[in-house]
């Protein structure tokens, strides 16, 4: 393997001037690592921030490791999304706790800046309760008791499985009343608001990540890509695209691949920068999308934090039981239909179809719904791929207003 440069590592530290009439600029970070020691990342964040770095504890870096390599640009990010690149790149949770003045990168996040918020569900909540009266299946006569939960708590399970998942660590989700109440810090409040705002809106839509994974691929289908490689590793490469520009970070599962796989490429006619990265994707086995603003690879089996899109699917809801009710016949007829959109488990049947289309046609997301939302995570090409199936099923794309 080559040697890599020794000046592939640097930080800088940008304060924004700001006006007599504005409050000071948060000061923004401009930082990349060329395939250098994740401590080393870590030592220099820690040292613009005159922090202190508090080492992992002994068997606590679990899913990281400090002396493995990791691969990033990115600049003018507030410190926040800095720890958040950083914890992706190099596989452990960064945290920077202004109270201590300390740097940490540990398996688990800790409870460093975090608070709680009662989020108000009870407009969501009633809106559950509709959906279960008009679309539900009655329980089953003899199905084990099970315990009753309440609407809250099933949108709580929709946040856990979307977005807390393992990775933000003990946050004492609970429910009380038509309250959730969550001790997160405030970029995961960030990101509940938003899937909160997304279900409450009556189109659904899509969410900021999504929208920015979209809006990078396009803005790549555009770029031309220009230059040709000699034996460089596919790191570098990335470096190269993307390293002075919108930035890149790459998994800390991929890294050590992404230091020792070489790249030996000329330069084609008239390629775009997508073209190029779909190329190494295939030949490299990774998958891209964007994160934080950049550009994001990953292994092809990753499932950690993707985009995703609220679908509001009331009014298919309804067509499919108006559709069902049609084919219903008398009672005891053979070869007759005596069930309801309700007996057939009213959204799984749209669940259900979108399953068995989306792996013949080899698409891969995940779904999650909640009442008449259905959220559907993965990238933006196949989450269009299964907006597409939805509209085949009789869904109607909301008009703008």
């Amino acid at each position: 393997m080559k040697s890599l440069s020794a000046a592939a590592f640097v930080l800088l530290l940008c304060v924004t001037a700001s006006t007599a009439q504005e409050k000071p600029a948060e000061k923004t970070f401009s930082l990349r690592s060329y395939g250098d020691k994740a401590q080393v990342a870590l030592d220099e964040f820690a040292k613009q921030l005159a922090y202190e770095v508090e080492a992992p504890l002994e068997g606590d870096d679990a899913g990281g490791n400090l002396d493995a390599p990791c691969w990033f640009a990115f600049k003018d990010v507030s410190a926040d999304k800095a720890a958040s690149i950083l914890s992706f790149a190099i596989g452990l949770n960064v945290v920077a706790d202004p109270a201590r003045r300390k740097v940490s990168a540990r398996a688990w996040p800790g409870a460093a800046n975090r608070s709680v918020k009662g989020y108000d569900v009870s407009v969501l909540a009633s809106r559950y309760v509709d959906y279960v009266n008009r679309f539900g299946a009655a329980k089953a006569a003899d199905a084990k008791a099970e315990p009753d939960r309440t609407a809250a708590e099933y949108l709580l399970d929709v946040i856990d499985e979307l977005l807390v998942k393992d990775d933000w660590g003990d946050i004492g989700a609970c429910c009380v009343g038509q309250r959730i109440m969550l001790n997160l810090n405030s970029a995961q409040h960030l990101k509940v608001r938003e899937l909160l705002s997304l279900l409450m809106g009556d189109k659904g839509g899509a969410s900021e990540s999504l929208a920015s994974e979209r809006a990078l691929r396009e803005t790549l289908q555009k770029t031309a890509h220009e230059e040709e490689y000699a034996e460089r590793p596919l790191g570098s490469v990335m470096g190269s695209m993307f390293g002075k520009g919108r930035g890149f970070v790459v998994a800390h599962a991929m890294a050590l691949t992404f230091s020792e796989q070489h790249v030996t490429r000329l330069k084609g006619a008239n390629e775009t920068q997508a073209d190029v990265l779909n190329e190494l994707a295939l030949q490299y086995e990774f998958a891209w999308g964007a994160a934080d603003g950049l550009v994001r690879l990953t292994s092809r089996e990753y499932t950690g934090e993707s985009g995703y899109r609220v679908f509001e699917l009331k009014d298919l809801l309804e067509r499919l039981a108006a559709a069902y009710a049609g084919q219903k016949t008398l009672p005891g007829k053979k070869g007759g239909f005596e069930g309801d959109i309700k007996s057939l488990g009213g959204m799984n049947v749209i669940r259900k179809a979108l399953d068995l289309l989306s792996e013949s046609a080899g698409r891969s997301f995940s779904m999650l719904s909640f009442g008449t939302r259905l959220v559907v995570c993965g990238s933006a090409e196949n989450i269009d791929a299964a907006a597409a199936i939805l509209k085949e099923m009789g869904f109607e794309e909301p008009r703008d207003d």
